[in-house]
């Protein structure tokens, strides 16, 4: 048999074995154990090999430090997964935000077109009315709409603009019909003596009223306007003049015919500056306030009469304020004190 102590087992050995029986206690069936030459040696070389303490404190280090590694490694890996985690949910809602605003720029732009479309309507109807004069401060006004606060909140914001998107849409439909309304009736809209015929102050209103001149009660049939002398008196509607002279205590007269039955008249006045026959338009001046015929100072006598018979002019008058001018500057470009009961 080979020597076992041998380091290298020569090539006749290999093929030789060693058997180990391994016998338990109390009548255990006996293991064996067969290990060849080289398994053998194996065991030889493990048994004499030792480690240093250094070894082994190097060793321990070396496992400790990659341990310490891989738990870093680990920290940062789930610190990364939560980063991207917030990553994902901030693009989520950065997405959402977008598709929000988009949204709400649509609307917006939606709104802003019906918006136009309504200023266009409404700038036709002022057209189509003849009372666009900011000057006078008409009353027809574009409409607006209500509540233009808008909330911050992208929910309620969104909500806020369908509100008013369709309000808009309901105006604009109500303003295209009622600009159809007026087109159809364009003639009877100039007819209408809508504006001040004279600036000044109201002296004498339509009415019953004691005749300055006779005491006896009687129905005035029109609105006495005091101004100084040759303040401009305007035809308050399109029309033809169908008299333009002298007319016993009226003084001086116009008499415009606008059809539909509509007639007007201006008494007093210092000048006439129309012919009979002539075509006049709303605003444009006719005469001149004077005192002719029966009157106790400048002032304009002016009537409305439909179909023959006196209405109170103010039924027409679109004109929010009255004709009344600064006092203080009337009577200084006067000179004078004008009284206040002027009239016919």
């Amino acid at each position: 048999m080979t020597n076992p102590t041998s380091e290298q087992p020569s090539p006749r050995e290999h093929d030789q074995t060693y058997t180990v029986l391994l016998i338990p206690e109390r009548g255990a069936r006996v293991e064996k154990l067969r290990l060849s030459v080289r398994h053998v040696s194996l065991l030889r070389r493990l048994a004499r090999f030792r480690l240093s303490d250094v070894q082994v404190r190097l060793a321990v280090a070396l496992v400790l430090a990659l341990v310490a590694a891989l738990v870093g490694m680990t920290w940062r890996l789930i610190a990364l997964s939560g980063r991207v985690r917030d990553n994902t949910r901030l693009e989520e809602q950065n997405l959402e935000l977008q598709a929000r605003l988009s949204t709400i720029q649509e609307k917006i732009g939606h709104i802003n077109g019906v918006l136009a479309r309504t200023q266009e309507l409404y700038a036709r109807l002022q057209e189509i009315s003849q009372l666009s004069d900011p000057a006078r401060k008409l009353s027809l006004d574009a409409p607006a709409l209500r509540d233009p606060r808008l909330p911050a909140d992208p929910v309620r914001l969104t909500s806020q603009l369908d509100r008013l998107s369709s309000e808009a849409e309901v105006q604009s439909e109500e303003l295209n019909t009622l600009t159809g309304y007026f087109e159809d009736r364009k003639a009877l809209l100039a007819s209408a003596p809508a504006i001040w015929p004279v600036r000044g102050w109201v002296t004498s209103d339509f009415g019953w009223r004691v005749d300055p001149f006779t005491g006896q009660r009687e129905l005035h049939e029109g609105l006495d306007i005091a101004n100084q002398e040759g303040t401009p008196v305007l035809a308050t509607a399109d029309g033809t003049v169908v008299y333009a002279a002298p007319d016993d205590g009226y003084g001086n007269v116009i008499v415009l015919d606008h059809g539909f039955g509509i007639k007007t008249r201006y008494a007093h006045l210092s000048k006439i500056d129309v012919r009979i026959g002539q075509r006049v338009q709303r605003g444009q001046t006719i005469g001149q306030i004077g005192d002719t015929g029966r009157a106790t100072g400048p002032h304009l006598h002016y009537e409305v009469r439909v179909n023959g018979a006196a209405v109170n002019p103010r039924k027409f008058i679109l004109e929010p304020e009255g004709p009344d001018a600064p006092v203080q500057e009337l009577r200084a470009a006067a000179g004078a004190h004008v009284p206040h009961g002027m009239g016919d």
